[in-house]
């Protein structure tokens, strides 16, 4: 068997068979300086939030005082508030230079996991800017103080780490993630899809449980230490709480949740990746734990956005391999522009309630629906002009 053939036999299931090569030096500086930049310029654009009322409030308490309890299961996303805790600088913008930090490094992950589904360099780079455009990233920036700045950022590495091969750094990363939102536990599926050589393969099965043991032992240990109020543990995870959702989302006003879950995370960027679907692979079994998340709480658009490790960079292929390119990138560009209004109205960004962005996110969609799929003749101006490359 030759070198190439072997090469080909020993590829994992989940990965489709794509050119692609370690980025240079050079390309990784540029990536991480675009994902700070990025960060940075989102932090100007966006306002900070002025009052705590939801979540956060758990997470800013847990900071000041690790040993006051809070209710379950904010109380076991210790990550941030701990490290906060223990840095001993004034609470409040220490978390919020954490939270950025984590964010940035999130656009740098996203780069290596574009690159390592086969996208060239700077196809890349416009996934790192596509969270720039995201709602649902942009509301992390504009309320810092919450665990999932950590846990995106963690979910990117790990995803990053699989798409290259470098399983053996996974357990660190997952460990960590362990530590910031129970999402971690959901990664068996898409690792375990990527890795297999057949529909049942052991030695596939052992290595992702040999990726999240550290993960499994650290969250039992959160468990044990932790200073817990009202449901203790995974008791949080009952039929009262499912029925209770049930109650919120199965309502009159039950197609609009559905629409903001998808408008109101990543927006455009959900239809851009279907242009390029193939190039997730087994990835997009991501999509399993993603949307499992629904039947624990009603912030759909908020549990989605981590949907963005694999829509992000499938949909930046899609647009830089796509003759429309250009007219794609507009649509793009709009979608920053979709945030930045709901800013300028009101004055910050709300969840589950409408602002501009809401409809413009909708028009958007449809638009890269139609620039993505309609016949050439449509569009005789555009067509052509873009060559179809990465």
């Amino acid at each position: 068997m030759t070198n190439t053939a072997a090469q080909e036999a020993s590829r994992p299931a989940g990965m489709e068979r794509v050119a692609r090569t370690f980025p240079r030096a050079w390309e990784l500086a540029r990536a991480a300086v675009l994902s700070v930049a990025a960060t940075l310029l989102a932090r100007i654009l966006i306002p900070i939030v002025e009052r705590f009322g939801g979540d956060d409030r758990h997470y800013v308490q847990m900071a000041l005082d690790p040993t006051e309890p809070v209710a379950t299961p904010f109380a076991l996303r210790v990550l941030i508030p701990w490290l906060v805790h223990l840095i001993g600088t004034d609470p409040l913008p220490t978390f919020h230079v954490l939270s950025l930090a984590f964010l940035a490094a999130g656009g740098f992950f996203t780069y290596l996991i574009a690159r390592g589904i086969g996208a060239g360099h700077r196809a890349a780079l416009l996934a790192v800017l596509g969270l720039l455009t995201l709602r649902g990233w942009l509301f992390f920036i504009y309320n810092p103080f919450l665990a999932d700045t950590a846990a995106l950022s963690l979910t990117a590495a790990a995803f990053a780490l699989l798409v290259w091969g470098a399983t053996t750094a996974i357990p660190t990363f997952a460990a960590l993630w362990a530590l910031s939102r129970e999402i971690w536990a959901g990664f068996a599926i898409p690792a375990y899809m990527w890795l297999r050589h057949a529909l049942f393969d052991f030695r596939a099965a052992v290595q992702v449980a040999l990726m999240l043991i550290p993960a499994f032992m650290v969250y039992e240990m959160v468990l044990e230490l932790a200073p817990q109020e009202g449901a203790q543990g995974v008791g949080r995870i009952s039929w009262w709480v499912f029925q209770n959702v049930l109650e919120a989302r199965l309502t009159e006003d039950f197609g609009w949740y559905i629409v903001y879950t998808f408008s109101g995370s990543l927006g455009v960027w959900w239809v851009l990746a279907l242009g390029a679907a193939g190039a997730g692979g087994a990835l997009w079994w991501w999509m399993v734990p993603v949307f499992g998340q629904f039947i624990l709480g009603t912030d759909w658009a908020r549990y989605t956005v981590y949907a963005f490790v694999v829509v992000v960079p499938v949909g930046a292929i899609a647009v830089w391999r796509h003759p429309r390119r250009y007219a794609l990138l507009g649509v793009v560009a709009l979608q920053l522009g979709a945030t930045v209004a709901d800013v300028l109205v009101d004055d910050r960004l709300k969840l589950n309630q409408i602002q501009p962005s809401f409809y413009v996110s909708g028009i958007l969609m449809v638009l890269a629906a139609v620039l993505l799929w309609a016949p050439a003749t449509w569009w005789p101006a555009l067509s052509g002009r873009a060559a179809a490359r990465t």
